[in-house]
């Protein structure tokens, strides 16, 4: 018994013995501009610019941390189909750099540029992809139960996709109070498996903000989508003189958009699941960081 508590006692004491203290010379970092906008057509351009943080610069988790690295001395100009229309100025309450009068347009390709005195010029790009429009939204209550004996409703609705190849589209469902719906179910192997798969749950649904897919097996065709969702999120709110239903949106995006809505996803995972390889968000901002696009998006209520 003493040998067996000898050996205990050994493998107890034998990660402090080998622990050492190592210091690491970190070499400083150049800061470079982060540049950050999501378009929808037929809103006023705007765009929010910073710097990056170096991993030697103090982590300030207070009140100042947006003036800390917000950039306000920005020449941000916007160009439309290459021809450049408009430059934005700084709102400082808002703390982003704005338009007032010029708006998106369907089908136009849109360039932002962000010059600072110190930094590379960065640049992004985005068309605006065409509108895609519902057809037949219907809302069908209380069609059963899922595998945790809560009551679910049946969401479907259909649009029909451009002939052109590599389209790509997000389906968001949102609840009466304006929030996103919680675990959407699907069958449709054209939907992206983006479940959550962290190793402490079987969760298998879809986050109502995350519904991706692309025409790949659908090109040129109509596509129907059936999805699932649990009752007590698609009721009804009353409120003094209005009464707000659910409603459903449909984003015709660009592939950049598709990528980085994947990699923020993945981001997630990881600070959910210890076993997960590490994960770098999809940006396209050139010289720089951040991420730019522009899309189209219908809007249905469902009833």
């Amino acid at each position: 018994m003493r040998k067996w508590l000898y050996y205990i006692i050994l493998l107890l004491l034998m990660p402090m013995a080998c622990n050492k203290s190592i210091e690491i010379d970190v070499p400083s970092q150049s800061p470079v501009l982060v540049l950050n906008g999501q378009w929808q057509q037929a809103q006023l351009f705007n765009v929010h610019l910073t710097r990056s943080r170096g991993i030697n610069d103090p982590v300030d988790t207070g009140a100042n941390l947006i003036r800390t690295y917000e950039i306000k001395n920005a020449f941000i100009t916007i160009k439309q189909n290459n021809a450049v229309i408009d430059t934005l100025k700084y709102d400082s309450v808002n703390y982003r750099y704005i338009n007032k009068t010029k708006k998106t347009i369907i089908g136009n390709t849109y360039e932002v540029d962000a010059a600072v005195p110190g930094y590379n010029t960065v640049s992004a790009s985005s068309p605006v992809n065409s509108l895609m429009l519902f057809s037949g939204t219907k809302l069908r209550r209380a069609i059963g139960y899922n595998s945790y004996g809560d009551l679910i409703d049946e969401i479907s609705f259909s649009f029909n996709d451009n002939t052109s190849s590599n389209d790509y589209y997000l389906v968001r469902i949102h609840k009466s109070d304006g929030n996103y719906a919680d675990c959407i179910g699907t069958t449709d192997t054209d939907f992206e498996k983006m479940i959550f798969n962290s190793p402490f749950t079987t969760e298998t649904c879809i986050d109502g903000n995350k519904l991706l897919l692309s025409d790949q097996n659908f090109n040129g065709q109509t596509k129907k989508i059936v999805l699932t969702v649990a009752s007590n999120q698609m009721d009804i709110t009353y409120i003094p003189g209005k009464t707000r239903r659910p409603y459903i949106e449909l984003l015709h995006i660009t592939e950049d958009y598709f990528k980085y809505i994947k990699s923020y996803n993945d981001y997630d995972l990881t600070s959910l699941n210890p076993f997960a390889e590490p994960t770098n968000i999809y940006r396209n901002v050139k010289n720089g960081y951040g991420f730019f696009t522009a899309y189209s998006m219908a809007t249905d209520t469902l009833r």
